[in-house]
């Protein structure tokens, strides 16, 4: 079943990070999006330095090999890409430096990366400004899973106000990732904060049964219109983002 969703976030690439192990994993993956109703897919593994530094190169072959199997699912038509999950470290810092992010289409200006589950890096602020300075837009995934950001809404607020687009996770919604989490994801959510959601899936099981129960949850909690919004129209103006 099409209903044109679109997976910003997910671990879906063989052998690269803590997602899919295997070829077959990836395929299991792949299919249960197809059936839940998405049609692109974002796949974005991991980028920590020195523990998951994958090169763009094996990104591409991963990618290829993925979209090569895929095109034998019966009943599953999936556009895929990839990007990368961005950690705040040196890496990233440095992609600021340089103005270079590895963006989620060629269409936009937008990146995704993530913050430490701690605290909020102090050099926050100056890379955003450097991010803006450069015209990208710096797209912050799972939110709801820093510690310092729950704890205190208002720097979420704040992030806003900066430019930051904002993608929660599925799971946190079900509680996967806790109650503090659950709690801050609605909030986003409630207080029409989120750009998107996406099922930053890691497993089949995370598609089948976490992602599936989430859609559900967004259905019955805020309304068909925030189900299409949040996995359809907000995902493709983030891949569409011009930037400025």
């Amino acid at each position: 079943m099409n209903r044109g969703f679109v997976d910003l976030h997910v671990h879906i690439l063989p052998g690269l990070d803590d997602g899919a192990g295997t070829l077959d994993e990836s395929l299991a993956m792949a299919g249960a999006l197809g059936q839940m109703g998405y049609s692109r897919i974002i796949a974005t593994p991991h980028r920590i330095a020195g523990l998951y530094d994958a090169s763009s190169e094996e990104v591409e072959a991963a990618l290829a090999l993925l979209v090569e199997a895929v095109r034998n699912l019966e009943g599953v038509s999936l556009k895929l890409s990839a990007a990368r999950e961005c950690h705040f470290d040196r890496l990233l810092m440095d992609d600021s430096m340089e103005g270079d992010f590895v963006t989620i289409s060629k269409n936009t200006k937008a990146f995704l990366f993530e913050l430490p589950f701690g605290a909020v890096p102090v050099q926050l602020t100056d890379f955003l400004f450097r991010a803006g300075l450069k015209g990208f837009v710096p797209v912050l995934v799972h939110p709801e899973r820093n510690r310092e950001l729950v704890s205190n809404h208002k720097l979420i607020d704040e992030l806003k106000s900066k430019g930051v687009r904002l993608v929660v996770n599925l799971g946190s919604l079900v509680g996967g990732y806790g109650r503090a989490a659950k709690k801050t994801a609605r909030w986003i959510i409630d207080n029409q904060l989120a750009d998107a959601a996406a099922t930053d899936a890691h497993s089949v099981q995370d598609v089948v049964i976490t992602a599936a129960k989430a859609i559900s949850e967004i259905e019955s909690r805020w309304g068909s219109d925030a189900v299409t919004e949040l996995l359809q129209k907000g995902p493709m103006r983030l891949l569409n983002e011009p930037g400025g």
